[in-house]
């Protein structure tokens, strides 16, 4: 260590760093010239030129491309998760009609096999006898079918609903109203002159078949027949004792006393209660 010539100590030189020596290139051999005068000097300059064509029309270089690029990944993967939402959705709510349709067509074939029972029932109340049916017109979809209803009604032969009488139409479609109650029964009913085509004999049967249901629903029947009438508990009346006067009159039977009240009501008071209500016009 080398001395000051005031006593203090030198600092030490640093090491110099040595030179890698290159390596000598060397003189070019005879292959090496060989492929120099083979090399086609046209077809680099023409490759060379095409380069720098498609450099130049790179145009200059965009310093906020990172940034663009953030702000569109960011845009990207916001539409691609909407995208996936709703595809998911898609396949939620297809897998969801497809169980409603199960359970619809389960629950349909259920009832309909109910109400055709009910029906062969109701209408061999009605008619005092025959043969009724409910039959699914043949489809794909259960739920798309259409329903035929074929009748057979006594002493006649099994044909198609629209083949027979007035009379046997309005008792058809009655028995297969009540086979409808007898599964789901409607709080009211409201029938407009339904008697009017049938005689003495289907009216007796219609009336003792209504009786079974008014204790779930409430009827009104609107009528002319007088053995309608005097099955119902309360009766309002139409009539004009005065030309361009209507009144309203009625009457509710009390079936604890088996006598008509003596006051008069209204409409609304005399149907509230009355399981089977008739009006009839004068």
């Amino acid at each position: 260590m080398a001395e000051l010539a005031n006593g203090e100590a030198a600092p030490a030189e640093a090491p110099k760093r040595r030179r890698k020596a290159k390596a000598p290139k060397g003189e070019p051999t005879e292959a090496d010239l060989a492929a120099l005068e083979n090399t086609k000097w046209d077809e680099i300059k023409a490759e060379v030129d095409a380069l720098r064509s498609r450099l130049n029309s790179m145009g200059a270089v965009n310093l906020v491309a990172i940034e663009e690029y953030a702000e569109l990944k960011q845009r990207f993967d916001f539409l691609k998760a909407q995208s996936d939402d709703l595809t998911t959705a898609k396949a939620d709510l297809l897998k969801a009609i497809d169980e409603i349709n199960q359970t619809s067509q389960q629950q349909f074939q259920v009832t309909f096999e109910q109400i055709r029972k009910n029906f062969e029932y109701t209408f061999h109340t009605l008619f005092g006898g025959g043969v009724a049916k409910l039959e699914l017109i043949a489809t794909e979809d259960i739920l798309e079918s259409g329903i035929e209803i074929v009748a057979q009604p006594p002493g006649t032969k099994l044909k198609s609903i629209t083949l027979l009488s007035g009379g046997q139409k309005t008792l058809t479609a009655v028995a297969l109203l009540f086979a409808l109650y007898m599964v789901k029964p409607s709080p009211f009913c409201l029938l407009d002159e339904l008697d009017a085509p049938l005689d003495e004999s289907n009216i007796g049967r219609f009336t003792d078949l209504l009786k079974k249901f008014v204790n779930e629903s409430q009827f009104i029947i609107i009528t002319h027949n007088k053995r309608t009438v005097s099955a119902a508990s309360a009766i309002y009346g139409v009539t004009m004792e005065e030309r361009g006067v209507s009144k309203t009159v009625s009457m509710r039977f009390n079936a604890e006393r088996g006598e008509a009240e003596v006051h008069p009501q209204n409409i609304a008071q005399a149907v509230r209660g009355a399981s089977v209500a008739v009006a009839s016009g004068s």
